[in-house]
């Protein structure tokens, strides 16, 4: 060490603690280490404690800011997730004032690396466990002009000068004494930090103890593992508590290793709900709980459930194999028990949180399945936290022994933390990070593999899209998760052209992970939302390519199933329910959705949860007459994030979509609605009445009225005044709505031509787009978007006072409208060719989202009903409600049903099932198998069979699941931009 001379001035000492990522806490650390200073030290009144930098955002201002003047001592507290930053910030403050004195504490500096001194040299002082302490005696040195004092400082590494390594002091000494509250000692000076500044995420750090009995391999907690806890004072605690409330902070982080593990604890966690009512803070809580207490953990986490500010209550399983705990130094911790407190948890109604760590010594591919799906027969099917293996430079697996006896093999890489999302072309949240990619047990292609296995499972179960189809047949028909998941992953997905080709993808990534600098793991970018500006997991790239195919998805899934479970009764209908219950952007939460089910699923899964497991349950109650409506309005815990995305289209309603499910669901929280209710279609209609009626009284502005006769009468007239503008795709058959809208109002059959103005859409909206007499595919994507609102504003223009009812038919039809024009123009005459080559304006087109959410802006939403053909198909009476609402009309059940059965049963009804005819010479022989198997009676895996190419021996074949549309587009051609060319 060098003499270093401050005069009189004072010493100017900063603390840097830059969190992770984009959330901001309080800088405790600073906070615990003046407050210390300040009542220890008889110095006190000689040192200016500078404000602390650790808002990430603004570090580099507030280091130039600092830099203006002296410095005289640097602390940096670095952990896994700020290690590198604060390697630069020391160099940079080292290279403007040498003589400062720069030191280093937290968990991450290699304290048995022999070449760290040398690797770092602009770092004087490594501080090896606590800090209080030791800092207080580095900065008495200083005052004292000398740094000979340093060497009698215990628990210090310090650097001779002109050394290249560290020369050790005595052993560190351990604090004992926890009395004071750092929070309420500096609190006039963070609340000024704060001041103005809207941080969002905005914690806290909560220490009520230090030290761990425990000795997990994989850990490094403060260095303080394989110790006895040492206990904060309660009045400490509690005041702390109190002025982080007062602070506001959003949630507040507890820093023990085992929170719950003394009985204590019970009382400190009633003081958080005690601080949430009188300050409306901390509004979430997370900690790590005591691994053998299951009592006191669910008395606990009831407490603080009780108090609202449990989110969901964490279970450090790690994994669920006896061999791979006892490999980790963990088999002491009973994953059972924990299981047993989940059980209990769950039936109070807590939300619960596991946490895995992949690639641990000891583990397997076929282990870590066996890992996941036991989850699954535990009855853990929410929320999944799975963190690939960290090796942390001071915790017990980094020890020469331990990495020699399991042949660790780690790998320098980047890691993005889960806690938040990142934009493109940041690094913020990025660790650069030592990573066990094999070991003795496991090879690295089979780590590859065992975060494609993670990934899958995520996306599928945890996240929702397979995980009721698997609780059914688990608890109905004894087939165990293992045996499901090893079937759909092995025998499905993995041959499966389309899905086949997406999970390649994902163990591509993590191919290139390993041997590719500058990968980031689990990191994923949507190339079909280019206006996404943020990164995603694996698992939500996944999860979202699913949500893209869906229909494609459900329909083949169906099939395999059927196949390879045969005879099991209800499945295809709880493929169906499953199916149904996803969140997708489609999804229109002011209005809910409803549909048909055949059995009562909603209370089958609703015993299932209450009994937690994987007990055994009958066949679901066959219902008949019965539907399905859901009602959902938020989603995530607590409710936290909005299912209301109205108004956007295109893009925008993906990225809604995203931000609101997805982003929750990276971390498992499961995809599928929650307000999901069964009830009679009597009871339905006559909700649907109710709600008509007071439908009618906002459209009117007349306000509640009991007086049903009189309204109805009033909207009558109001319709009688002015026009009914009805916008369809190609074959609906107009004549016959008419008569049943002319039967629905009341009106004369020779009234038509002045009530109803019609129009097949696609036919003269071709000719419109087209009317400088170029085709509208030759358009660029915006001139069509263009044009399709000038057509809807002249719609407007000559029929002002119009109503509108937009009767969405499906994409087949519109299809064949677009085709029909096409090839009457002498444009094309092969489908195939016609799919292939306008690909991108036929999304744009047949854009449903957009063309509603057009006809919204330029009529008003209370002018344009949209009538879906699939409301008609299940319930006819609902859609002739949804009228009477509209239109406000009433009519008896004879004069409804003589225009369905004369006009609507024949045409209509065909049209609405999809069975319109498409001749044989428009499909080329070399179409595709796809091609076939979307205009073909029956869905086909792989080569087409010789009886769908029988089909064509006719003169025509039935067009079926016309909403395969958009997923034949995608499994085919690359790159599917209906996300993307919707924007406009």
């Amino acid at each position: 060490m060098r003499e270093h001379c401050i005069g009189e001035r004072k010493l100017q000492v900063l603390i840097c603690e830059p969190n992770s990522g984009r959330s901001v806490y309080l800088p405790y650390v600073w906070a615990v280490l003046k407050s210390w200073f300040e009542r220890n030290s008889p110095q006190a009144d000689r040192v200016d404690w500078l404000d602390p930098i650790f808002k990430r955002p603004s570090l580099e201002t507030a280091l130039d800011e600092a830099l203006q003047q002296p410095l005289d001592v640097l602390g940096l507290s670095s952990y896994a997730w700020n290690f590198d930053l604060q390697v630069q910030i020391a160099k940079k403050v080292k290279q403007a004032q040498p003589d400062c004195l720069v030191v280093m504490g937290g968990p991450e500096p290699d304290l048995k690396d022999p070449d760290f001194a040398a690797r770092h040299p602009y770092i004087d002082i490594v501080v090896v466990q606590e800090g209080e302490v030791p800092f207080q005696a580095i900065l008495e040195a200083r005052l004292r002009n000398s740094d000979e004092g340093l060497r009698e400082i215990p628990g210090l590494l310090l650097r001779p000068v002109g050394g290249e390594e560290f020369l050790p002091t005595a052993p560190p000494e351990k604090l004992t004494t926890f009395d004071h509250s750092p929070y309420a000692d500096q609190f006039e000076v963070l609340n000024k930090l704060l001041n103005n500044v809207d941080f969002g995420d905005l914690g806290g750090i909560l220490e009520t103890n230090r030290g761990c009995p425990y000795r997990c391999s994989f850990c490094d907690w403060g260095s303080a593992t394989n110790s006895r806890v040492r206990r904060f004072d309660l009045q400490r605690i509690e005041t702390d508590i109190l002025h982080l409330a007062k602070l506001d902070v959003n949630f507040i982080m507890i820093a023990d290793a085992n929170f719950g593990i003394l009985e204590r604890d019970l009382s400190i966690a009633k003081l958080f709900g005690k601080a949430r009512a009188a300050h409306g803070a901390p509004r979430s809580l997370s900690y790590s709980a005591s691994k053998n207490r299951s009592d006191r953990n669910i008395a606990i986490a009831q407490i603080l459930n009780e108090g609202n500010v449990l989110p969901s209550h964490f279970l450090s399983i790690q994994h669920t194999e006896e061999s791979v705990l006892a490999a980790g130094e963990r088999s002491n911790i009973s994953p059972e028990k924990q299981m047993l407190a989940a059980k209990e948890l769950a039936r109070s109604g807590i939300a619960l949180s596991v946490q895995l760590i992949l690639g641990q010594p000891g583990d397997t591919p076929e282990l870590w399945r066996t890992c996941l799906t036991k989850l699954m027969e535990w009855g853990l099917h929410g929320q999944v936290h799975i963190y690939p293996y960290i090796l942390l430079p001071n915790a017990p697996a980094a020890q020469a022994d331990y990495s020699e006896k399991w042949e660790l093999q780690p790998l320098k890489g980047l890691l993005q933390t889960t806690s938040s999302r990142r934009p493109l072309g940041t690094r913020d949240g990025v660790l650069h990070i030592a990573t066990l990619v094999a070991t003795k047990s496991f090879s690295t292609p089979d780590w590859v593999e065992l975060n494609v296995l993670a990934v899958l499972c995520e996306a599928l179960h945890f996240c929702g899209p397979t995980q009721l189809v698997a609780r059914y047949l688990r608890h109905s028909h004894g087939v165990a998760y293992h045996s499901f998941y090893t079937a759909i992953l092995d025998e499905f997905l993995a041959v499966h052209s389309v899905y086949g080709a997406l999970v390649e993808t994902v163990r591509d990534h993590y191919r290139r992970f390993v041997t590719e600098k500058g990968l980031v793991h689990a990191q994923a970018r949507l190339a079909e939302i280019s206006s996404y500006g943020y990164y995603v997991t694996q698992t939500q790239w996944f999860l979202f390519q699913l949500v893209l195919r869906r229909e494609l998805f459900y329909d083949e899934l169906g099939g395999f199933l059927e196949a390879r479970f045969q005879g099991i009764e209800g499945l295809s209908d709880v493929v169906s329910y499953q199916r149904q219950l996803l969140i997708t952007p489609d999804y229109d939460s002011s209005v809910g959705k409803r549909f048909s089910v055949n059995y009562d699923w909603p209370a089958y899964f609703s015993a299932c949860n209450a009994a937690f497991g994987h007990e055994s349950f009958p066949m679901p109650a066959s219902v008949q007459e019965m539907q399905v409506e859901i009602t959902d309005t938020r989603f995530g815990p607590f409710g936290a994030t909005t299912l209301d995305w109205s108004g956007k289209m295109g893009a925008a309603r993906w990225i809604a979509w995203l931000d609101n499910v997805s982003a929750i669901s990276c971390f498992n929280w499961p995809n599928l609605f929650e307000q999901v209710h069964l009830e009679s279609k009597v009871a339905r209609s006559e909700k649907s009445a109710r709600k008509s009626g007071a439908r009618i009284s906002q459209l009117l502005h007349i306000g509640p009225t009991t007086e049903a006769d009189s309204l109805l009468s009033s909207w009558t007239a109001k319709v009688s005044a002015n026009q009914t503008l009805f916008e369809g795709h190609f074959d609906v058959p107009r004549r016959g709505l008419f008569k049943t809208l002319q039967a629905l109002l009341g009106l004369d059959a020779g009234s038509q031509s002045d009530r109803f103005v019609s129009a097949s859409f696609f036919d003269y909206e071709a000719r419109f787009l087209g009317r400088d007499s170029r085709p509208f595919f030759e358009l660029s994507t915006e001139a069509l978007v263009q044009r399709r609102i000038e057509l809807c504003m002249s719609l407007r223009d000559s029929f002002p006072q119009s109503f509108v009812l937009l009767w969405l038919q499906g994409h087949s039809a519109a299809l064949r409208s677009l085709f029909r024009w096409a090839r009457e123009s002498g444009i094309k005459s092969c489908l195939a060719e016609f799919l292939r080559e306008y690909r991108d304006k036929l999304l744009v087109l047949l854009d449903f989202d957009s063309i509603i959410g057009i006809y919204h802006r330029v009529f008003g939403v209370d002018r344009v009903l949209v009538l879906p053909q699939e409301q008609l198909r299940e319930d006819p009476l609902a859609c002739f409600r949804l009228l009477e609402g509209r239109f406000g009309t009433t009519t008896s059940s004879d004069t409804v049903s003589t225009p369905w059965a004369g006009h609507f049963d024949v045409k209509l009804r065909r049209a609405i099932q999809n069975l319109a005819f498409v001749p044989q010479s428009l499909f080329p022989v070399s179409a595709p198998p796809g091609l076939l198997r979307l205009f073909t009676r029956k869905e086909g895996q792989g080569t087409v069979p010789q009886a769908y190419l029988e089909d064509f021996s006719e003169n025509a074949v039935f067009v079926r699941h016309s909403a395969l549309f958009r997923d034949f587009l995608g499994a085919y051609f690359p790159t599917p931009s209906a996300l993307t060319t919707s924007a406009s």
